[in-house]
């Protein structure tokens, strides 16, 4: 069972995209993708457990994908063995009590022969598969499997392959000249798409992420830990509004584009401390269609698409 995967394989190019702080902006769907094949595995988990439940689209590597696929199912078979195990201790319990009721002194010599094989299960820690092989142990209660990386199917879309040159540069293939010089390097496929996850999946998130911790302002108002920007409502007919989410102080500039690429009107471009702040977009006079408001700073960047009505 698959804890996460790229479900629907995107089709925009991801070199035409809009860079941000997150990764890219895409047009088409006027949201931001992640770009996940320079961050860990622990900051993956991190941002799907910040947005569980919403729709997360990202790049990834296959080997990444894969890699956290292996830390979530060693989590389940480790989350398995416990709880036999407290069935197990449940059973002992229960055959406890059984001695009483015991009419033959062969049926309690069977139950507490159960008891004292039960007992010395439960006081040993769980083993790996290569302890067992060295005889280290002789009774078993969990063995972590070595999982492969799994190939990326022919039928998904293959984002970039790369090949390392001389000197360490790395050159770009199709996925056609990979596979013509047969030199398909697993570790630098990168997928996009939509990830989904199994509801096991944002259990073992929940029991496996630490919560951050949290500040507030003077108002009593979360301090944000990532920067963001989000337009509301959208579409309007009127005035829409930037809700910013700041992670630091810095200086701001946005500005409104209409899609012929003109300039509109400067929004703002000014210091902003560590916040949330909501500043009015007025497109009263402004001609029905869509525009494009641009988001600048040192350490952020994101483009948010409004429809004018």
């Amino acid at each position: 069972m698959k804890g996460i995967q790229i479900s629907k394989l995107c089709s925009e190019n991801w070199n035409k995209m809009t860079p941000n702080q997150k990764g890219k902006f895409c047009q088409k769907c006027s949201k931001s993708v992640y770009d996940f094949t320079r961050r860990s595995n622990e900051e993956i988990k991190s941002i799907l457990l910040k947005f569980k439940g919403q729709e997360v689209c990202g790049k990834i590597l296959t080997t990444q994908e894969s890699s956290l696929n292996s830390e979530f199912d060693a989590w389940e078979l480790n989350n398995r063995a416990t709880l036999n195990r407290a069935m197990l201790f449940s059973l002992v319990v229960v055959f406890g009590l059984s001695v009483l009721s015991c009419t033959t002194a062969q049926e309690k010599i069977a139950v507490q022969e159960f008891q004292e094989k039960a007992i010395v299960v439960l006081s040993q820690e769980p083993v790996l598969e290569d302890e067992i092989e060295k005889g280290k142990v002789t009774t078993v209660i969990q063995v972590v499997p070595v999982i492969e990386i799994e190939k990326p199917e022919a039928t998904r879309k293959i984002i970039s392959v790369r090949r390392t040159l001389s000197g360490g540069y790395e050159e770009p293939l199709t996925r056609e000249g990979a596979l013509n010089l047969a030199i398909v390097d697993y570790d630098r496929i990168e997928i996009m798409g939509r990830m989904v996850s199994h509801l096991r999946y944002e259990e073992y998130l929940e029991d496996t992420i630490p919560e951050p911790i949290t500040e507030y302002d003077d108002l009593g108002r979360i301090l944000p830990t990532e920067s963001s920007a989000t337009s509301f409502p959208n579409p309007t007919r009127l005035i829409s509004t930037i809700k910013l989410e700041i992670s630091e102080k810095t200086t701001m500039r946005i500005i409104l584009f209409n899609l012929h690429g003109e300039l509109v009107t400067e929004i703002a471009n000014k210091d902003f401390e560590r916040g949330t702040f909501e500043l009015p977009v007025d497109l009263s006079e402004e001609k029905a269609g869509m525009y494009l408001i641009a988001i600048s700073s040192k350490e952020f960047s994101e483009t948010i698409r409004v429809v004018k009505q």
